[in-house]
This record gives structure tokens, C-alpha cells and sequence, in this order.
């Protein structure tokens, strides 16, 4: 059978290498009972190989392989599997020169290649384009459990083979090959932590635990061999935070701190990963793989504090005060109105990765079949609520002396007790939000969502060569991924506060142990379940329509073509041997995004939740002074003048056109008419632009059947080749 020249030559080392690996792990138990007969091999003249294991045998497997790769590449092998011992895998890459991590909430979670963003990297998982959680292109890294991984490969060059590669590098996390393996394994750990602090936040953990098992077998005489591995964590983390924001000059030559947002922050991190291998090699012409992976995340934080906007809230900073270096160190804020906050921020994800490669050797020719699919679908909540002594103008107000670090941070004493919840109530002590709930809104939620799919097909042709060129490899790869983002966003207006100045006090089955504040001069504050009040019997969620909302809705569909052509090549120079290759990558892609520009009604914001207006404009239908009706009546004018659309979808677009682009519609808490913006030209595909607006249309509730739109709320509707609707969102289920 001839040599595989299907992958880049560092991959065939990583094969090497975990072969090597497992006759490592087989001989270590033959190690003590094969010391005399060793010794007697000695006297005979019989020379015996010695094998490194353990830390110092990862490391030089991990340098063999970047000594035997054509490409400049970082490699990290496990010394033993499930024993790298990171939280994540990108805890491990981190170490490698040259990649740097960017830590959230303490854990390691995105890679920079060469000091550049992580944006310009990518992510394979076993050779395969992987989808992310984030906005973006960056892989979060903390989906992936190191005890899985059997081994990573860093490029940090081109190569004509490699699909999807990044401008600052390309990570390829590999998992085991059971067949280059080797034997039966089956391997467990179990870990424990605590932490220092303690459980900072009333319904937090201070202890936490990893467990992660996994199995490698072979069967039928080493034709089918089988990887399986679970991993889970469960581990918390509580930080102590500091937040200052804007230094207003209150002196000449005199700047002090503006306000204060420190928080007390726990979070809980749990995380499910199954990895699965089926590897198939009936003769030695055909090889087939089969890889499943599955990551369920989920990370909840609860965020306590007392949020002080001390100068820019309204307060003064009384006479005396004492400044160093420009700087006010030390003073008193009289008049200060803070806002208790008790929050939550929730995310969970899932993952999905499944993937297919069959090898076939035709003699002189190698022929590589590979198809992929990834799926990730990430849901948020954000959720912020406030209580304080009365709504703005309104309630006690605090006189609060603080102390300012060389660091940074700062020190407070109060006159008030903000754990006496017959003192804090529920309400709006700022005022924040006036213009979509009478007397200010009384929290928040942030509720954004993210779907990802990617698939992938490649059929590769290589072959051995002769002389210096030693061996061919071309093929195709065709990538299909839709991406879309969906943000709701609701105010929170207590049921209570039917006047604009009611606050109203906190329930007491919600009521938890007071948060100690000492970090911050503060003994506690009243400690609350914002979960557990999060219901429409405390609180009105109030759609938030203003033109942010709508514009940070965006869709994408990427279908990218990959040819490449790669020769190896191996000569003598001098007395060194230079391995090396040439080739040739050649990239097509045809991308359609989907956004919109919208803007709010004359008079700003929602004062009447029950009737929204929305005007959307795929191009610049600005308001004219001079124009003697309102704005929006003329827009919809505009629009009431425009006759049903008919079947052809073409001469709808065009007449919209002679619109000016714009859609209005009004009607009581139904649909909002959107424009798609393309990159593309008018010819493109409209029936790929309609799979991707059903996508986006399925996360909205509805549905398009025979050109007509269905679902809840929708009352009235324009049509036209390139509009889309979406319902407004309700309040969600806890």
C-alpha cells in the first residue's frame, strides 16, 4: 500500500506519533519485570531501545513533529489521554510561542495568533471548519474540554491543502485515531476545587469538580476501532470587581471620579463533551472514518452591587477635598441617589459536529472523500433590575466619603443601610428609560441569539512522485454556512407603578442572605433572586422598538469554492536534506448579509407600546424640513400607494424601488416590515436569498407559504421580492 500523501506531512507525523504513543504506554508496564532480562541483553551485545515517557516524551513528540513538518507549526500532543490538565484546550494553546489567550470571568476563552485579533484565526476540528458561539468568526475555545483533544496543530503558514484557513493561523484540534492507536485504553479522572473566597453571592458554589472518562478499543483483527470519551465540569468562580467610569473636572487642574459600579460576581460554568470515533478499514485499499462531537455549555452568573453615578447622577463633591497629581483622592459626594443592583446573566450553547472521510488507494492514485456538518445554536439572557429609596426626585438620598487608591480603586462609607430592604424598595432611582415606561424603567433584558450551520464536501486525488517532486495532491472543497443573529430586548415596568412614582417593595420569598460588601467600605447590601422575579406578576416586559433593536438584526449565507494544487518536494543541499512544497489555493466566495437601517418616529420613544411605528429604509429616505406633512405619514402614504404585489417577484422589487426603498407599517404589536441590504448583484440566486429570509423568519414565529406571510400579530403586509417581516417579540418564559 502506498504511503498517504492525502494530508499535509505534519498531520502524518501526529498519526506517527500517537502510534508511538500507545507502544510507550504498553511497554510501561513491562518496564520492571523486563529489568533483568535487559541486563542479560546486555552481556550479549544486544542493544535495547529506550523509550521516553510521561512530560518529557509529550515534549519531544511535540518537537519531532515540528522538526519532520514542511510548515512552520506549534504542536502540543497529551502526555497520556484525558491528562492535559487546562480546563480547556485553550488554557493549553496559550503556552505554545507566539498565541496569546484572552481570559473572560477568569478562564481562558479566545486565541491571538502573532498578537492579532481573534477574528483572523480559525478553528478546524480534525481537519474540518468548525462553526463558533460568538458573534463572529473566533472560536471560544472554552466549548472544547482538553481531556478530549489528543493533540493540537498551530499553522502559522499557508498551505495550499489546509480549507479555511486564517491570515494569523489556523488551530486544528485533533481528536484520537483509534486504529493508529493501538491497543485497548480505557482511562477516567476525577478533580476537585474550592475556592478561596468562598461563595460571595447568596445561591453560588465554592466548590467544583471535572470528571471525564474515555475508551479506545480495536476489533476484527484491528480493521474497526472505536474512541469514545465524555468530559463534564462543574466549576464556579467569584470575583470581586471594580468598576470607575468618567473624571469630570471639578477644579482647574482637578479631575475626580464620576461614578463607581462595582459589583460582587459569581459564576458557574458547567459543560457537557462527548466525543465519538469510528474507524473502519476492511482491506488495505479502503479507510473510512466516521467523528461525532457534542458540547453543551452552560454559564450562569449572578452580579451583585451598588451602582454609584455620584457626578454624573446629580451629586456634589463638597469643598475640601484632597487632589494629587490632578487627581482627587480622597473627598465627599453629598445628594448621591445609587441604584442597588441585583442581576443575572445567563448563556447556553450547543454544539454539534459530525464529520465522514473515506480513503481508497488505486495503486498509483489515493482518492479522499470528506463531508462535514456543524451546527451551534446560543441563546443569552441578560437581565438587570433595580432598587434603591425612591424613584428619581423622589426617596433618601446618601452623603458618601470615599477613598481612591494608587490602583485605582476606591473605598465608601455611607450614611444609608442598603440591606435594610424596608429601606431599598423596587424602582427607578435614575430615572433611566423614561421615554418607554412612565417614572423610568425598573430593569432590562438582553436577550440575543445566535444559529450557525456550516457544511462542507471535498474530494481530493494524490499520488506518489519520483526525483525531487515526491508526491502530488489537488482537489476541490465546497463550504456552505448561514449565520444569524437575533437580539431581544425588553424594558421592565413593575405592575405595581401605575402612577410613574410607585415603588414597590421586594417580595419577601425572594429576599436572600444580605451580599457583603467589605471590598468596598460597604458592610452588605439586600440580596434578591432577579430570577425568580423576572414574571409578568412583578414586572411589564416592554418590547424595546427604537432603531438600535432593528438594526443590530443581521443574517449572512457564505457558500465558498476551494480548489487547491500542492507537489512536495525533497532535495539535497549540500550535505542537508530541504523538505518543502508548492501549491496553490484558489478561493471563491459569494456571500449575501442581510441588515437593515432603521429609525424611530418623530418624538423618540415608545410611549405607546400597544401601536408602533417603524421605518425601515434599505437606502436614505431622510426627512425633509421643508416637507409640509409629518415624516412618517408620508411614509405612509408612500406606502398605502403601492398596489398588492403580484406573482412575479421581479416587478414587485422594481416598483418598491420606485418607492425610494422605504416600508412603513403600524399596526397594534404585529410585524415590523424590514429591507435585506445584498452585496450582490440583482441576478443573484432568489432562491437561496429565500432560504436564508425562511431561516430568519422561522426565529420570529413565522412562516412563508405561497408568497403570503403567516403568523401571530401580523395584520397588515407589504410585499416585494426582498422584504422580510418578523414578529415583535413577547415576554419569554422563565
Amino acid at each position: 500500500m502506498m504511503k498517504s500523501v492525502t494530508y499535509p506531512r505534519v498531520a502524518r507525523a501526529v498519526a506517527r506519533t500517537l502510534r508511538t504513543h500507545s507502544t510507550v504506554f504498553g511497554c510501561a508496564a513491562l518496564l520492571a519485570s523486563g529489568a533483568v532480562a535487559a541486563q542479560d541483553e546486555v552481556g550479549t551485545g544486544v542493544q535495547e531501545e529506550v523509550t521516553v515517557t510521561g512530560f518529557r516524551g509529550s515534549l519531544q513528540t511535540s518537537i519531532a513533529e515540528k522538526k519532520e513538518s514542511d510548515l512552520i507549526v506549534e504542536a502540543i500532543s497529551a502526555e497520556d489521554i484525558g491528562k492535559l490538565p487546562d480546563a480547556s484546550i485553550a488554557e493549553s494553546i496559550a503556552r505554545v510561542p507566539g498565541l496569546t489567550t484572552q481570559r473572560l470571568d477568569g478562564r481562558a476563552q479566545v486565541i491571538s495568533i502573532r498578537g492579532l485579533a481573534p477574528d483572523f484565526s480559525t478553528t478546524l476540528l480534525n481537519g474540518r471548519e468548525q462553526v463558533t458561539t460568538g458573534d463572529n468568526r473566533a472560536a471560544e475555545y472554552d466549548q472544547y474540554p482538553s481531556e478530549l483533544v489528543g493533540a493540537v496543530l498551530v499553522y502559522k503558514t499557508p498551505e495550499a491543502g489546509l480549507i479555511g484557513q486564517g491570515l494569523s493561523g489556523t488551530v486544528d484540534l485533533q481528536t484520537i485515531r483509534p486504529l493508529a492507536y493501538g491497543r485497548r485504553t480505557i482511562a477516567a479522572n476525577l478533580r476537585g476545587e474550592t475556592l478561596s473566597l468562598g461563595d460571595l453571592n447568596a445561591g453560588s458554589e465554592e466548590d467544583g469538580y471535572r470528571v471525564s472518562g474515555s475508551y479506545i478499543d480495536q476489533f476484527a483483527d484491528d480493521r474497526v476501532g472505536i474512541a469514545i470519551g465524555a468530559a463534564y465540569l462543574d466549576s464556579p468562580t467569584q470575583v470581586e470587581r471594580f468598576n470607575s467610569w468618567g473624571y469630570p473636572e471639578v477644579a482647574p487642574g482637578a479631575l475626580a471620579m464620576g461614578g463607581a459600579k462595582p459589583y460582587v460576581v459569581s459564576t458557574e460554568l458547567k459543560r457537557t463533551g462527548i466525543i465519538g470515533t469510528l474507524e473502519f478499514a476492511p482491506s488495505e485499499t479502503f479507510h473510512s472514518t466516521v467523528d461525532l462531537y457534542y458540547s453543551k455549555f452552560e454559564d450562569d452568573q449572578l452580579l451583585r452591587g451598588i451602582e454609584l453615578p455620584l457626578f454624573w447622577g446629580g451629586a456634589t463633591l463638597e469643598p475640601g477635598f484632597t487632589a494629587e497629581n490632578g487627581l482627587v483622592t480622597q473627598g465627599v459626594y453629598d445628594n448621591v441617589k445609587a441604584v442597588v443592583r441585583n442581576d443575572a446573566t445567563l448563556r447556553e450553547s450547543e454544539l454539534w459536529s459530525a464529520g465522514w472521510n473515506g480513503r481508497w488507494d488505486l495503486g498509483t492514485w489515493q482518492l479522499t472523500g470528506d463531508a462535514s456538518l456543524s451546527q451551534v445554536d446560543r441563546e443569552d439572557t441578560i437581565l438587570e433590575t433595580y432598587a434603591g429609596t425612591g424613584r428619581a426626585g423622589t426617596g433618601a438620598t446618601d452623603t458618601m466619603a470615599f477613598n481612591q487608591s494608587d490602583e485605582g480603586d476606591a473605598t465608601f462609607t455611607s450614611v444609608l443601610d442598603y440591606s435594610d430592604p424596608n429601606v431599598i424598595m423596587l424602582t427607578s432611582p435614575q430615572g433611566w428609560g423614561g421615554n418607554a415606561i412612565v417614572g423610568g424603567q425598573d430593569g432590562f433584558i438582553n436577550n440575543p441569539s445566535i444559529d450557525d450551520e456550516l457544511s462542507a464536501f471535498r474530494v481530493s486525488a494524490a499520488r506518489e512522485l519520483s526525483g525531487m517532486f515526491t508526491a502530488l495532491d489537488f482537489g476541490v472543497n465546497y463550504t456552505l454556512r448561514d449565520k444569524t443573529y437575533s437580539p431581544d430586548r425588553f424594558y421592565l415596568g413593575l405592575v405595581g407603578n401605575t402612577d410613574g412614582d410607585t415603588s414597590v417593595p421586594i417580595p419577601t420569598s425572594a429576599l436572600l442572605r444580605p451580599t457583603e460588601l467589605n471590598f468596598l467600605g460597604i458592610e452588605s447590601m439586600v440580596s434578591y433572586d432577579p430570577l425568580a422575579l423576572a414574571n409578568p406578576s412583578v414586572y411589564n416586559f416592554v418590547p424595546a422598538v427604537d432603531a438600535n433593536v432593528f438594526s443590530r438584526n443581521w443574517a449572512i449565507e457564505e457558500n465558498a469554492l476551494t480548489g487547491f494544487a500542492r507537489v512536495d518536494l525533497q532535495m539535497e543541499v549540500g550535505s542537508s536534506v530541504l523538505n518543502g512544497n508548492i501549491g496553490v489555493q484558489f478561493v471563491q466566495t459569494d456571500q449575501t448579509s442581510e441588515g437593515v437601517g432603521a429609525a424611530n418616529p418623530p418624538g423618540g420613544g415608545v410611549s405607546t407600546p400597544a401601536v408602533t411605528t417603524a421605518l425601515v429604509a434599505k437606502q436614505g429616505l431622510r426627512r425633509n424640513a421643508a416637507e409640509p406633512e409629518p415624516f412618517a405619514a408620508h411614509a405612509e402614504r408612500l406606502c398605502r400607494a403601492s398596489r398588492p404585489r403580484p406573482p412575479d417577484g421581479t416587478t414587485a422589487a422594481r416598483r418598491y424601488a420606485s418607492l425610494r426603498g422605504v416600508h412603513v407599517h403600524q399596526w397594534p404589536g404585529g410585524a415590523v416590515g424590514r429591507q435585506r441590504r445584498q452585496s450582490k448583484p440583482a441576478s443573484v440566486d432568489r432562491q437561496r436569498r429565500g432560504r436564508v429570509a425562511r431561516k430568519v423568519l422561522r426565529t420570529r414565529g413565522l412562516r412563508l407559504r405561497r408568497g403570503l406571510l403567516q403568523g401571530p400579530g401580523v395584520v397588515h403586509l407589504q410585499r416585494s421580492a426582498t422584504l422580510r417581516l418578523h414578529r415583535l417579540p413577547g415576554p419569554r418564559r422563565q
